[in-house]
């Protein structure tokens, strides 16, 4: 066989699946039960006006439930979106920063970029460049 015919190796077998005791099961259940209610507050209420007690509350929990899981609001709701809230005034900086790149799109779509961008053009091109098959 040529090196370009060789197969990929295969991956290696799935480990068997964690086994969790009851007691782990209670807390995995009781921390999807947690992230779920905080998930739909925030959905509907916003962050600010969402509360440990709202959140507890719509899952059917204690405070202490939400509390033995999460150390506060800020780690559930990084825990749900995988980054910190936002400020009122941090989002209007990312509102304005997607609104400044969706109209650097719209633009580089109606003028041609390399004469748009002449000292980005080389760099663009050699970019996007795929390797071509020997």
């Amino acid at each position: 066989m040529t090196p370009a015919m060789t197969q990929a190796p295969t991956p290696a077998e799935p480990a068997e699946p964690i086994r969790l005791n009851r007691r782990q099961h209670a807390k995995a259940v009781t921390r999807q039960k947690v992230l779920d209610a905080a998930e739909n507050l925030f959905g509907t209420v916003g962050y600010k006006a969402a509360t440990i007690r709202g959140i507890a509350k719509d899952a059917g929990m204690s405070t202490g439930a939400v509390f033995a899981n999460f150390e506060d609001k800020d780690a559930l709701y990084l825990a749900i979106h995988g980054h910190p809230a936002l400020t009122p005034e941090q989002g209007l900086h990312l509102a304005a920063a997607l609104r400044r790149a969706v109209e650097f799109l719209e633009a580089s779509r109606r003028t041609p970029f390399r004469s748009a961008y002449p000292t980005c053009w080389p760099t663009a091109v050699k970019s996007c460049r795929r390797p071509r098959p020997r």
